[in-house]
């Protein structure tokens, strides 16, 4: 693009300034619309992609005996029981009393059966009985909640369990408040469920299955907001088409000419 080319552009421009500044206002207001929606009845402004807010909480499944915490576990055997050997010469009126001896073995810790309920508790944390059992405790509650054991891979042809026995519970709800709140209570109804259940069934402290907390949700993820390239890119579209009006009309319409305003009128 030349001097001239430029010059002439700028003229065009500034003879049809008014283009301009409606081209400005008319940008300015297609932006606008792309990221709100304005209604009339009542008059209402709100955003057109309200973002959704997750928070997350992690969850160890371990036990009583910590088998995390250990290389070995020792256990004792039973009592086994062996006569005492029987002196020469007395009667038989008197016995020695049999010998008990306790043989203590070592043996890997399980972490297997932690890691096969870390793989099957999502399942439960999802279900109603969870959800009624946390609506019964702290209300109704608006959200989604989804739970998996870290790093397993699920897709409609192929599930990948997890090595590890914690699990990541996901709140998502419209607020960052509300996401949080979720994920906490939808934690504590499971742990609640989970003891109330190994109570009624007679499972001993030593052998419940534990769910400890490991993180708590206090922090909260914005997804699905508006992007404002887009409007950006539609706002400066319209002012681009109003600035390009503008040198097409000075182009079909000519100026007047300076020499035709100076000439005098001819008298007849």
């Amino acid at each position: 693009m030349n001097t001239n080319s430029t010059a002439a552009y700028l003229a065009a421009l500034k003879r049809f300034w008014w283009l301009g500044a409606v081209g400005v206002v008319a940008a300015g207001l297609a932006a606008f619309l792309m990221l709100y929606s304005l209604q009339l009845s009542p008059l209402k402004l709100s955003h057109r992609a309200k973002p959704t807010y997750s928070a997350s909480s992690l969850l160890l499944v371990n036990s009583a005996a910590n088998p995390y915490l250990r290389t070995a576990v020792s256990t004792a055997a039973p009592a086994t029981t062996t006569p005492a050997p029987s002196r020469k010469g007395t009667a038989s009126l008197f016995h020695s009393a049999p010998q008990s001896t306790r043989v203590a073995t070592t043996h890997a810790p399980d972490t297997q059966t932690l890691v096969a309920a870390a793989n099957l508790f999502p399942l439960l944390i999802e279900s109603d009985k969870i959800s009624t059992r946390r609506t019964h405790m702290y209300g109704t509650l608006a959200g989604t909640v989804t739970a998996k054991a870290i790093y397993s891979f699920v897709t409609p042809s192929r599930f990948k369990p997890s090595s590890f026995p914690v699990i990541q519970v996901t709140a998502a709800a419209s607020g960052p408040k509300a996401a949080k709140k979720l994920a906490q209570e939808t934690t504590s109804a499971f742990t609640s469920w989970l003891v109330a259940n190994q109570k009624a069934s007679h499972v001993p402290p030593s052998e419940r299955i534990l769910v400890q907390e490991l993180q708590a949700p206090t922090h909260a993820t914005a997804t699905g907001r508006a992007k404002k390239s887009l409007p950006l890119a539609i706002g400066a579209f319209v002012l681009a088409a109003f600035l390009g009006l503008a040198i097409l009309l000075d182009r079909l319409i000519p100026r007047e000419r300076t020499s035709d305003r100076q000439q005098p009128a001819v008298v007849a």
